[in-house]
Formats: C-alpha cells, sequence, structure tokens
C-alpha cells in the first residue's frame, strides 16, 4: 500500500473516531469551511413554472443539520417517490469524514413536512444523483457514479435496502443518468466527459427495458460540451403532451440555474429539442438558503396544472461564517 493511500485511510479514521467520541467536537474541528452548502427545498408550481412556497413550508426542509447519522457538509440532489400515500425522498449526503456522497432519505405522510431517516447506500466512492424509479412492480435507482459507469439498484426492502443489480453502460466520467418511457422505448439522458472539469456532453441510449441492454442513440451526443445545457438536471416529465427534459446551467458558475428544454423529435434516428420561453425556470432567490444558486428540480403532479417539486439551493460558504439565515 502506497503513503499516500495510508495517509489518506489514516485520515478518515481519525475524523471517524473524533466523530464517534464527540460530534460536537468534531464540528468545531472538521466543519465544512467553504464552498457551496447546498440544500433541499420543496416548491409548488403550474404547467408554467410559476414556482411558490407551499403554505405551511419552510424551506429548506432538509439540510446538514437534520443529517443525525454521520456528519454531513450539505444534502443535495433530491428525488422523490409517492408510495401507499406515503412520500419518500432520496438525496446525496456529502459525509465529512470519508469526504464522498452518500444516498440518504426522508419521509413525509403529506409531501410538504419531511423527517429525515437514515443512510440507506454507501460505497467506497463516491454517490449522488439517486435517480428512483418503478418498474414492473419493483423500484430501482440510477445514482450518480463518477468514474463507475451508470449503475442500476433495486430495493429489495423499500426504503432502507437496496442491492447493487448490475452495471447498464461501462466507462467513465458519466454524470446524472436519467431515464424515462416514450414511443414504446426507453431512453436514458447522461452527461459525459473526456476528463474531469471538463464542459459536459449529453449522450443518449435507448433500450428495450430499463434492465438493457442500452445502445447509443445515432444522434449521440446530441450535444456536445456544452456548460448551460449539457448535463441533466432531474426527472424527465410530461407536461400537457410535450417531454420535458431540465440541465444544469453551469455559467457563470457550478449551480447558476435550471434550464428547461422540450423534446420534439425522438425516435431511433432523430433528436429535436427546443428551450422553454419560460426557461430558466429555476434561480437563485438572491438570500437564504438558496440565494446563490440552484441546480436540481424534480417535478410530481398532484392534481390538473399542479405540481409539487423537490429542488436543491445553495449559497457561498466561507471561512468567515455561512450565510446569517443559516447559523
Amino acid at each position: 500500500m502506497g503513503s499516500n493511500n495510508l495517509l489518506a485511510i489514516l485520515k478518515i479514521l481519525c475524523r471517524r473516531l473524533i466523530w464517534w467520541v464527540s460530534p460536537t467536537l468534531f464540528n468545531h474541528l472538521i466543519r465544512f469551511k467553504h464552498g457551496q452548502k447546498f440544500s433541499v427545498g420543496i416548491l409548488e408550481c403550474n404547467d408554467s413554472f410559476v414556482f411558490s412556497t407551499p403554505r405551511g413550508v419552510v424551506n429548506p426542509v432538509i439540510h446538514s443539520a437534520m443529517i443525525d447519522d454521520v456528519p454531513a457538509g450539505f444534502v443535495a440532489d433530491p428525488f422523490m417517490i409517492r408510495i401507499d400515500e406515503c412520500w419518500y425522498m432520496f438525496f446525496e449526503v456529502f459525509n465529512l469524514v470519508s469526504r464522498l456522497g452518500e444516498i440518504g432519505f426522508a419521509s413525509s405522510t403529506n409531501g410538504l413536512n419531511w423527517c429525515y431517516k437514515k443512510i440507506v447506500i454507501r460505497e467506497k466512492f463516491h454517490l449522488a444523483y439517486p435517480h428512483i424509479f418503478e418498474w414492473s412492480g419493483d423500484i430501482y435507482m440510477i445514482p450518480d457514479t463518477p468514474g463507475k459507469g451508470v449503475r442500476l439498484y433495486k430495493a429489495e426492502r423499500f426504503p432502507e435496502r437496496w442491492v447493487f443489480v448490475k452495471t447498464l453502460i461501462d466507462g467513465r466520467y458519466f454524470s446524472d443518468s436519467t431515464i424515462f418511457y416514450r414511443e414504446k422505448m426507453w431512453w436514458m439522458c447522461t452527461g459525459w466527459v473526456d476528463s474531469p472539469g471538463e464542459p459536459c456532453s449529453l449522450k443518449l441510449y435507448k433500450a428495450a427495458s430499463p434492465l438493457g441492454p442500452w445502445r447509443e442513440h445515432a444522434k449521440s451526443p446530441i450535444i456536445n460540451k456544452d456548460i448551460v445545457a449539457g448535463r441533466p438536471a432531474g426527472k424527465i416529465i410530461e407536461l400537457e403532451g410535450r417531454t420535458i427534459r431540465f440541465a444544469q446551467d453551469g455559467q457563470p458558475h457550478y449551480g447558476s440555474r435550471v434550464r428547461a428544454f422540450e423534446i420534439t423529435d425522438l425516435s431511433e434516428s432523430r433528436y429535436e429539442e427546443r428551450e422553454l420561453s419560460q426557461s430558466p425556470v429555476l434561480v437563485g432567490s438572491g438570500e437564504s438558503w438558496n440565494g446563490d444558486g440552484m441546480h436540481h428540480l424534480d417535478m410530481h403532479l398532484i392534481s390538473k396544472g399542479e405540481w409539487r417539486a423537490c429542488v436543491d439551493g445553495w449559497h457561498q460558504v466561507s471561512d468567515s461564517g455561512e450565510h446569517e439565515q443559516e447559523r
């Protein structure tokens, strides 16, 4: 074992020991000192993407201080699913000990007020963007696993026990893979880069079922190295007969806003889309938990023309302290 690997392991063990002895001491010594502090909110909107905070909701509904089973730097990338009149939300939890993302979940009886439960998927590599979906009576998840290809997990005992099923697409540097069903086929939009740090391209794959085999579309990549539109930003939805996908706008900085595009032509040989006139549909508020940007949107139809969405937003944290609202 190399000296660098040994040093990294010792650092993790030391952080874990401090956390076990005293979470308060850990937070004082090894806190999240700078960067983008993400948290999760609940919004409602109409078919025109006019968003507001639902009555009785105080955002953010999930934030790092609520995570009690690991020392969390932030939470982000939320996805919801409703089963038997109960709502479940899955999201990335950034673990300050391992310096890796893990997948946690919360539950709600009304989809508005949430209770954090626990971490449910942890690997020796980073996890984020837990895109969850139901198919053929089972519940599956495709989390972001940078450098590990596109991996599929299945709920063996929902919502707490998940098992790895298979790698859907081999290769490195896929991100935020998002699948949807249209024209009697399953489709996958996934961000892709040759090497970390490059602008994201958007690749498109097709399959007869979510289990694959997945084949790359003839027009893929459908977007080439575009920091504004190349990286997915949440579940693809059907809105009044239109298929809408969301993208992370990374200008002027990562996580600035969410843009919306209508997929106007999709077949085994064609792909066309256009940006909606309402785009961008999510931007930072200029204050509080989402003051500096937003980069994720998961929308669910509640009734005709009425949607509920889980989103994330961030504000900048520096060594001198966080925004007043987060202290």
